[in-house]
């Protein structure tokens, strides 16, 4: 097997990215210089995925095991207890070099290091990676100073939670710290720009979500911006963007801003790169990490796969950057397709999926849907909202796209997400057999309802899909 030869790498970023690469890169004999200039373990694990989890989980323990301020606190230890031991476990790993520094690019082989007393040195290297991550989108409120508003980065460093608690962005984290609040017993009101929670699931599950965040006791109002702040009064005002009828919302403490993430390249220094980036200022790769610039690459929250985004998410940029690890180390090995990558969203009713949904399935494919709230082990937890989606081939019995709501989707979804990667098609699934009661039974649920109505269809299922097949042949000779 074609091996290169062994590079001096220089990694920007210790997230999950950066610390896959780290590893991976090391283990093939290369030289790593992984520059970070706040914590090992980046965005997740010190105020992303691992505190946001920990509260979560001490949140739904309030009452029985903590109180409120020990569940905050809970978090804080989880993540600085989990950055403290991998940068122990890094900094034990052969040929890996950490700098605790700011990065600046010079040119695709050279960048500038900072340190925190303010000395400069230079570090010059074969190959460049940026993993440099994303930072919280910032919003103009009147009347209020963008310093004071709270995001990811400084949410969990709060000693205990606020009386009333406004978050602005109703994605994941928004959903997520809104859950997590108001088991802690603060007064969540949680405002969407868009028509929906969680505006990229499809509606059903979005609706659903709505509805466990109603039921237990979050403020929703969708279709709604926030305008402005009364800091004295303590009053939050958004105006409806339909019927433009304000609602002004009193006793507001805090205001979380969860609107998106962007990605840290203002003062990177890629400018003297000249990268292909996006209008968003994404760095643009290929399905293996490559950038416009030969040599250097890029890879998680500040890079845009062409042609196929991934989500950013920690296990997106920990599968873009084996590719990386495999494509330096073993160039001249064919690269397998790149897999789709699941979602998780941990609010009160868990939400996952993977793949993408057109708002209307095409001719060719079966869109299947399942009541969950059916099925036996809903019935024994008594659990009363579940619903899984699910878009298949018709003839071939692929599966394009799955989503779930209900307990364990996160656990469920790895089966659709493991089908999707090694096409193991509904024909096939539909033999497998689960345990029983399990909330695992969803695949089959799904799967008996493919075979009961595409059974008798084949005919007009193979029209379908050559039909599908014949225009992008078509698109692509215009």
């Amino acid at each position: 097997m074609a091996k290169s030869k062994k590079k001096h790498c220089i990694v920007i970023g210790a997230g999950p990215a950066g610390m896959t690469l780290a590893v991976g890169l090391t283990n093939f004999g290369h030289k790593v210089t992984l520059i970070e200039k706040d914590a090992i373990g980046g965005d997740c694990t010190n105020t992303g995925c691992i505190p946001s989890k920990a509260l979560l989980h001490a949140a739904s323990l309030v009452g029985e095991a903590f109180s409120p301020t020990e569940a905050l606190e809970y978090a804080r230890n989880k993540a600085k207890a989990l950055s403290e031991e991998e940068h122990k476990e890094f900094s034990e790993i052969k040929n890996l070099t950490i700098e605790q520094a700011t990065a600046y690019i010079k040119d695709k082989s050279t960048v500038e290091l900072t340190y925190g007393d303010g000395a400069k040195t230079a570090l010059t290297g074969d190959l460049l990676i940026i993993a440099a991550g994303a930072s919280p989108n910032k919003i103009d409120i009147a009347g209020v100073a963008s310093d004071d508003l709270l995001t990811n980065e400084t949410l969990f460093s709060l000693t205990s939670p606020p009386e009333k608690l406004a978050i602005v962005g109703a994605g994941p984290i928004g959903v997520e710290m809104a859950t997590a609040f108001q088991k802690l017993g603060t007064q969540v009101v949680l405002f969407e720009y868009q028509n929906a929670v969680l505006p990229g699931q499809p509606p059903k599950i979005s609706a659903l979500v709505e509805r466990s965040l109603t039921s237990l006791g979050v403020q929703v109002f969708t279709n709604y911006g926030v305008e402005s702040y009364d800091k004295a009064k303590q009053s939050l005002k958004a105006g409806n963007n339909s019927d433009k009828n304000d609602v002004v919302v009193d006793h507001v403490e805090k205001i979380l801003v969860a609107t998106g993430r962007q990605p840290r390249t203002k003062k990177l220094g890629i400018d003297n790169l000249a990268l292909e980036t996006t209008k968003s200022g994404h760095i643009v790769v290929d399905a293996n990490g490559r950038t416009s610039v030969d040599s250097v690459w890029a890879v998680g929250d500040i890079s845009w796969l062409q042609g196929a985004p991934l989500p950013g998410t920690t296990s997106a940029a920990g599968a873009l950057a084996r590719r990386i690890v495999s494509k330096i180390s073993l160039p001249y090995v064919p690269q397998s397709k790149l897999a789709p990558v699941p979602v998780a969203v941990f609010g009160s009713l868990e939400v996952a999926s993977v793949g993408a949904f057109a708002a209307e399935p095409a001719e060719h494919i079966l869109r299947i849907e399942v009541d969950m709230a059916t099925t036996d082990r809903y019935y024994t937890d008594d659990v009363k909202d579940g619903f899984l989606l699910v878009d298949v081939e018709k003839l071939t019995g692929n599966i394009v796209a799955a989503a779930l709501a209900g307990p364990r989707s996160a656990e469920v979804i790895n089966l659709f997400s493991l089908a999707m990667a090694a096409d193991i098609s509904m024909y096939k699934i539909f033999k497998y057999v689960s345990t029983y009661p399990s909330y695992a039974q969803a695949v089959n649920k799904a799967a008996d309802i493919f075979m009961s109505q595409n059974f008798n269809a084949v005919g007009s299922s193979a029209q379908a899909v050559a039909k599908a097949k014949l225009k992008k042949l078509f698109r692509f000779f215009r």
